[in-house]
């Protein structure tokens, strides 16, 4: 069990911190609030409720561990969900109203300059009335601002939850696959379970079977009021953009059975609206990338999808918004598309992605895409928007460019051999979440956007990840891994109490596909092609294997000696071995356990460079935990085979050993492997890595006669 400095080691604790910090943020707005004329009761009880746990000093309250801050939260914001929208517009009306007056008053002041005789009796309580008028209008727009400040921040909200999640778990993410299901379980047995929890819900229930089935089968559902709380997603490249993206779960809502939008979204979106009345130039000042379902006809689809047409309608009542729905795990997002085995030639696939992106909600099913839901819609004002600010005749001629675009990006630009069903997900996922995401916000420049499915922690969570990665890379700021980490299993883990789940695997397929291009390889940032290469999921890791095996025989290329000759055979022979294998599920764990083989051989090279360098220590110990877990299953169930897999694979190791010195055995068994690994664990993973150098002894480095 991992604790933090702050005592977090529990779901409940960490959605009761998190709580805690999101409501804290309030706290000068409540102040400014509470000076406004003519509050409703409700608005009132919620302030008066807020203060029992933060104070009314000149700061909040320090946080106390016994104290509900996760229920305070649900309370908080259903009683701002019931008040708040009485509350504004009864203000707006009266800015409204007290601004009608004052414009008289200006009238009334130019006749009395005139010394019209018929209006002298008006013109002598004007000043009084004009005093009256202003004091009003000023008094009115202090209370609006206070109104304002409060919604905003309900969205906008700068607390640290996510980065308090991704701390909670970034060592068992960096030593866990995270293609597979254990990074899900991995997660949930992480946060143990308080046996007297402080809230009425935890992280885990919301994650259970039951939570789930709340979520589609109860007629009150409201996600945004337990776990989902809404922040702010900032990385090191985010400081260089316009528009603000917020995390937030889907703002579709059932209450006994009747499908809405929740109102204090319609109030953030009114909010934004508000300083544009009286502009002659209308903007879009938010994009809602909608990640639920709109094509569906099953059960749970069509609770989707009731969402999803409540969402778009809003774009009706409010002009400066635009709802965008993307696909993202059915038809050719569908996990099982990766694998469909269909060939499609480049001409085929682009002519699918302009069908998709056609966006028109009646159209017919693309047969060569096996249950095939498009999930692809805009209104028909965002596509004029969007193809007038490129400068576009048609939203047609706009698309057709972005998806050419889109395969020049991924490496695929005058590709001759026809795509993989494979990589014609990657693709589109990169035309989706990347190219065409990039120019809504580019050329809308809204103030602000977000990318929501039900949580906003799996599709729309891999949405998000890969938009702020590829345009990270496109600022020339890239991600670090532990802000690309936090993208992907931050959110889960405080929504739901679990790591991403499948979604991970989809991204991985993209980003698998596009370091392979040269040019997006030497432009990403370095920790990239490892992280693909650490976390190949299974019936992915042959592939992955033969590609990087080829990539190790060019970098052999013009290297001369016994051990180069050496390198090169074991190579070739390796390859020979995985191509008799042609099946690459039956032995997808083998060459997982291969790929972190290797990965664990480099950082060990690494670590013997430099020893005393905690970052490479760190690394080795992760890598070695990844190795151990694949190796004992792989042993387990696929011994003979993976014998000749680890001898293959310990020749390799012995290549890429700084100048590939010639100071290593021909004729390693694999035995030998397994017994340098149980060495490992005893001096590595039972010791504080790196204190005694001495230990610290690579397979390569130990003499053969020790073994």
């Amino acid at each position: 069990m991992m604790e933090l400095s702050n005592g977090i080691h529990t779901g409940d604790q960490l959605r009761n911190y998190n709580s805690y910090d999101y409501l804290s943020r309030f706290y000068e707005a409540i102040q400014n609030i509470k000076r406004a004329e003519g509050l409703s009761k409700g608005l009132r009880e919620v302030i008066a409720d807020y203060e029992k746990f933060f104070g009314h000093e000149d700061k909040p309250q320090e946080y106390q561990r016994d104290r509900a801050y996760g229920d305070l939260y649900t309370r908080f914001l259903a009683g701002l969900q019931t008040s708040l929208p009485k509350d504004y517009a009864r203000k707006l009306n009266d800015k409204k109203n007290a601004q009608g007056q004052v414009l008289i008053d200006a009238v009334i002041s130019q006749i009395d300059k005139k010394k019209q005789p018929e209006y002298s009796g008006i013109a002598k309580q004007q000043p009084i009335q004009k005093a009256e008028h202003e004091a009003k209008l000023g008094q009115a727009e202090h209370d609006l601002a206070a109104l304002n400040q409060l919604i905003k921040l309900i969205y906008v909200n700068n607390n640290q939850a996510l980065e308090t999640a991704a701390t909670m778990i970034e060592d068992l993410v960096g030593r866990t696959i995270q293609t597979e299901h254990q990074i899900e379980t991995a997660v949930t047995q992480l946060l143990d379970n308080d046996p007297q929890p402080v809230n009425k819900t935890t992280p885990q229930a919301e994650g259970s079977v039951l939570g789930r089935l709340k979520a589609t089968l109860a007629s009150t559902y409201q996600p945004m009021l337990t776990t989902s709380l809404p922040q702010l997603r900032t990385y090191r490249h985010t400081e260089q953009l316009d528009s603000v993206e917020f995390r937030t779960g889907t703002q579709g809502e059932r209450i006994d059975g009747e499908v809405r939008v929740n109102p204090l979204f319609e109030l953030y979106i009114e909010q934004q609206e508000e300083p544009q009345l009286t502009a002659e130039d209308k903007k879009i000042t938010h994009i809602y990338f909608n990640n639920l379902g709109l094509d569906r006809d099953d059960y749970e689809g069509k609770k989707e999808k009731a969402f999803s047409d409540a969402l778009h309608a809003m774009e009706e009542k409010h002009p400066n918004l635009a709802v965008i729905t993307l696909p993202a795990d059915k038809g050719i997002m569908a996990k099982s598309f990766l694998n469909h085995g269909r060939k499609y030639p480049v001409k085929e696939a682009k002519e699918i992605f302009n069908a998709i992106a056609s966006a028109k909600k009646d159209r017919e099913r693309i047969q060569a895409i096996p249950d095939d839901r498009r999930d692809f819609y805009l209104s028909d004002n965002v596509k004029n928007l969007l193809k007038e600010a490129g400068g576009y005749d048609s939203y047609e001629e706009m698309v057709n460019d972005l998806v050419n675009q889109a395969f020049k990006e991924m490496g695929y630009d005058g590709h001759k051999e026809p795509l993989s069903s494979a990589e014609l997900q990657a693709v589109f996922f990169h035309f989706s979440k990347s190219t065409f995401t990039n120019y809504c916000i580019d050329k809308l420049k809204p103030e602000s956007f977000n990318m929501s499915c039900k949580d906003a922690i799996d599709r729309g969570g891999v949405s998000s990840a890969y938009y702020n990665l590829m345009k990270s890379i496109e600022l020339k700021t890239p991600m670090s891994k532990e802000e690309f980490h936090r993208a992907l299993h931050a959110a889960p883990t405080m929504v739901k109490g679990r790591g991403m789940n499948h979604h991970a695997k989809l991204i991985w397929n993209a980003l698998d596909r596009y370091i392979n291009d040269e040019n997006n390889y030497e432009n990403a940032p370095e920790w990239l092609s490892e992280w693909v290469f650490e976390n190949a999921p299974k019936d992915k890791a042959k592939d992955c294997l033969v590609r990087h095996i080829d990539k190790m025989l060019n970098e052999l290329t013009g290297f001369k000696g016994e051990v180069a000759d050496e390198a090169v055979n074991a190579l070739k022979e390796t390859k020979a071995l995985l191509d008799s294998n042609p099946n690459s599920k039956a032995y997808g764990l083998v060459y997982q356990t291969a790929l972190q083989m290797k990965n664990l051989v480099m950082k060990t090279h690494a670590l013997n460079a430099e020893p005393e360098n905690q970052e490479k220590v760190d690394a080795f110990r992760l890598a070695y935990e990844r190795f151990n877990t694949s190796y004992h299953k792989a042993e387990k169930h696929y011994n003979g085979f993976f014998k000749k897999m680890a001898k293959f694979f310990e020749r390799i190791g012995r290549v890429f050993s700084k100048a590939i010195e010639n100071k290593y055995s021909n004729h390693q068994k694999a035995e030998n492997i397994r017994n340098k690994q149980r060495d490992f664990k005893e001096k590595i993973c039972h010791k504080t890595p790196g204190t005694d150098k001495n230990e610290i002894k690579t397979i390569e480095d130990t003499p053969h006669h020790q073994r």
